[in-house]
């Protein structure tokens, strides 16, 4: 079913999918995932001056807090790509749709 709506995406005709699009499934999966994998970063996260830090910091070292903080920051920026690109392919694929922006 996600492989059949991919190919309708080339098409420049209404989609006729009832509900939520079958590709959506795989982004929110990853939208989870990412919120989650930063969430477990934060808890372990240490600062450089080691004052604001997570609240699990206590259970590992300053340089492992400090790994944990850059994944914490990476996972930042990917999240926000994740929800940009999200927007982005709506936008683009409701103008596909009905020829509007998007936008309401």
């Amino acid at each position: 079913m996600v492989l059949a709506y991919a190919r309708h995406l080339t098409l420049r005709s209404p989609s006729f999918w009832i509900g939520h699009n079958p590709i959506a499934a795989p982004g929110v999966l990853m939208l989870l995932s990412v919120i989650a994998a930063q969430v477990c970063c934060g808890l372990f996260a240490v600062d450089v001056d080691g004052i604001e830090s997570g609240p699990l910091s206590h259970l590992v070292s300053f340089e492992t807090g400090r790994a944990f903080a850059r994944g914490h920051h990476i996972l930042f920026d990917l999240l926000c790509g994740v929800v940009v690109r999200g927007a982005l392919l709506s936008r683009v694929q409701a103008r596909r749709s009905d020829g509007s922006d998007g936008m309401g």
